[in-house]
């Protein structure tokens, strides 16, 4: 079969032959359609130690038919549409009975990361992702597609899921103001998008330059307005350039979402533009140093809250949105390749003079 393999030490993909994954009892063979890169895939792949089987097929982005199914897989056959929600976890633990498995110890992703040891076991099994024309995955973690949910819809789902997580962590009230910093990447536009759903009445945006706004505008809510940092004062960074005119474009925030795209002086100053009982939530990647006074926090009865990943229930809500038409899960497509073409859309990550959103590859 056709595979986009990521090697170590390496800036491009290989687009090579490999062989059919062969399937055990328990699991499914999908014949991929749709699949995506991103920067943060990207990234990980160039730099991460928690992707540590490579060479390895990247994207945990898998939508495509059944192609065949393992002993033991009751409920599947061949020829069904389906997509894989491609969070691996123990399905045992306490995170995982209550429908938090995003957190669980043992989690990984096809096509992505481990996040520790304990995740190891599933991840050599299953690190081959969506970049290639059959996926093995444990048929466990397959759903199947209602009618009108195409494939391209279902590949997004698990990256629109991660924004879904985020907001549901914010614990908002109907008619809430939120900011989103980060808002011109396609997880913080994603946020934006499904941001309506929690009740948000308005977001708040942060971006770095008018520049980056350009396609963003015309794709999140009519709600949501804009703050960029080229437009504050020189020096911004050590002051609250940042949270003063967050202040002035929403009166009161309730709460946040951080993708950490700009440094860590504007998440700092985004949680400091929160109302008393506020709440923040970091979503993004960044290893710099989060450093706040005690009594700040405690003062201001402020709530700081990670998220990662994405779990199966939000899959399953995510599926009914899609099929119910409440969402466009395509909105914020920006680019379009075919397998073979791979590179060209990690050129455009690279070159980042087009501002890619979500790239979908095609995979057939």
């Amino acid at each position: 079969m056709l595979a986009a393999r990521a090697y170590r030490d390496e800036q491009l993909l290989r687009v090579e032959q490999m062989d059919t994954p062969e399937i055990a009892a328990g699991e499914v063979l999908i014949r991929n359609r749709v699949s995506g890169i991103n920067r943060g895939t990207v990234s990980l792949w160039r730099h991460s130690p928690m992707m540590s089987q490579l060479p390895t097929v990247l994207s945990y982005e898998v939508a495509g038919e059944v192609a065949a199914v393992g002993a033991e897989v009751d409920g599947l056959k061949a020829g069904d549409r389906v997509m894989a929600h491609t969070l691996l976890s123990c399905g045992q633990c306490e995170y995982c009975r209550s429908g938090e498995d995003a957190d669980c110890p043992a989690a990984a992703n096809m096509g992505h990361i481990h996040y520790g040891e304990a995740g190891l076991r599933l991840y050599r099994r299953y690190h081959n992702g969506g970049l290639a024309e059959y996926v093995r995955a444990p048929a466990s973690s397959i759903e199947r597609l209602p009618d009108p949910v195409s494939y391209e819809v279902a590949a997004r789902l698990v990256s629109y899921g991660v924004s879904y997580r985020a907001l549901s962590r914010l614990m908002l009230k109907p008619g809430a103001t939120i900011a989103i910093n980060g808002i011109t990447g396609a997880f913080g536009a994603a946020a934006a998008e499904l941001a309506p759903l929690f009740g948000v009445a308005r977001v708040v945006g942060v971006a770095r330059s008018e520049e980056s706004l350009a396609r963003i505008r015309a794709l999140v809510p009519a709600s949501v307005d804009f703050v960029t940092l080229e437009s504050l004062d020189a020096g911004w960074e050590a002051g609250d350039g940042l949270r003063q005119r967050l202040l002035q474009a929403a009166g009161q925030i309730d709460a946040a979402l951080d993708f950490t795209p700009a440094g860590i002086a504007a998440s700092q100053q985004t949680l400091g533009a929160l109302r008393k009982g506020g709440v923040m939530v970091v979503v993004g990647g960044n290893y710099e140093r989060f450093e706040l006074p005690y009594l700040f926090l405690m003062q201001n009865s402020l709530t700081l809250r990670g998220s990662r990943g994405s779990g199966r229930s939000i899959t399953r809500t995510l599926l009914k949105l899609a099929a119910a038409g409440r969402v466009d899960f395509t909105r914020l497509v920006s680019h379009r390749f075919e397998l073979a073409s791979v590179n060209d859309g990690v050129r455009l990550i690279d070159d980042r003079a087009e501002k890619p959103m979500f790239i979908s590859v095609n995979a057939t």
